[in-house]
């Protein structure tokens, strides 16, 4: 008996990878193709090889309107943009698709909702099985908690995390009156070249036909896209944790951090993980980090005047 058919669109990238690997080991799945984007060095190359598991005889392609055709459902792990637009071939063609893409924009929300109208879509914020089995957990104790509960937030990511800059420290300096607390593990402060001087103006613009205006508004959303242009606003007690021989977020993003909320007069502690690098690959740092977190939540959110439940 045949399997289901499955396409991968963004098969060149980690998850895409990822999926091909594990659709050609499950029994009752059969690979019905892969799509990259266009001009894509993945393009042409047999999946099975491109992701380690052996030749499949199914070359990349570029095309993802015939990745849909030959699928039964197709998963999609790419960009906004695109995913938006692949949205729109699974509606005109009448398939299913899984869509994995996170950040999208409320206009491309908006494109798959329509899409969701005409042909199944699945559409998960996050597909990891542990923050599924979370999001149900805080389901449960959401419930259980009263509103004199505060809220904290603990950030940890992958290198390969594309959606950075951090959202913890985002979320704590925009939203301090929510947030209570908050510990930031090797976050992404500044957004602009992670903190180093820019380089000179002459040398950026030579021979790419970019103007002045052009890095003046570039600098201005990467400003405004980082943490940094939130400490006028910061109020919230952090934790930051680094390792100082990170090679993946520069260590003086934290350094950067730390001296402007000492400035400001916020409560903020660090901790250092000495010659330890972005992935934490000692266990001893990570029982270290996992009990600072425990002890600065405790301190800090127990200091707090907890506000009387309205009596009935």
């Amino acid at each position: 008996m045949a399997g289901t058919r499955i396409g991968v669109i963004g098969c060149a990238g980690r998850m895409g990878r990822m999926l091909i690997a594990d659709i050609v080991a499950s029994e009752g799945c059969e690979l019905a193709g892969g799509a990259a984007k266009p001009g894509s060095a993945a393009v042409g190359r047999d999946l099975g090889e491109l992701t380690g598991v052996g030749r499949v005889g199914i070359a990349a392609t570029a095309d993802a309107r015939q990745v849909l055709r030959d699928s039964d459902v197709a998963i999609d792990f790419t960009t906004p943009d695109a995913t938006a637009s692949h949205a729109a071939l699974a509606a005109e063609l009448g398939r299913p698709v899984v869509i994995g893409t996170t950040g999208l924009s409320g206009e491309q929300e908006a494109a798959i909702r329509r899409a969701a109208e005409r042909a199944p879509v699945v559409w998960a914020a996050n597909t990891s099985l542990g923050i599924n089995l979370l999001l149900g957990l805080v389901e449960q104790v959401a419930a259980r908690l009263g509103p004199e509960w505060d809220i904290e937030i603990v950030e940890m990511h992958h290198r390969g995390k594309v959606d950075a800059p951090s959202g913890t420290a985002l979320a704590l300096g925009r939203n301090s009156d929510v947030f209570a607390a908050g510990v930031d593990i090797h976050g992404v402060h500044n957004w602009n070249r992670q903190g180093r001087t820019a380089p000179d103006v002459a040398s950026a613009l030579a021979g790419d036909g970019i103007t002045e205006a052009d890095l003046r508004e570039a600098a201005r959303v990467t400003y405004e896209s980082s943490p940094i242009s939130a400490v006028a606003t910061w109020k919230s007690p952090v934790l930051l944790i680094h390792g100082d021989d990170d090679r993946t977020v520069n260590f003086h993003q934290t350094v950067d951090l730390r001296r402007r909320l000492f400035d400001k007069g916020v409560r903020v502690e660090e901790l250092v993980l000495p010659d330890d690098v972005h992935d934490a690959l000692l266990w001893r740092n990570w029982k270290t980090s996992i009990t600072a977190m425990a002890q600065f939540f405790e301190q800090t959110l127990q200091a707090r005047p907890v506000a009387a439940s309205p009596r009935q």
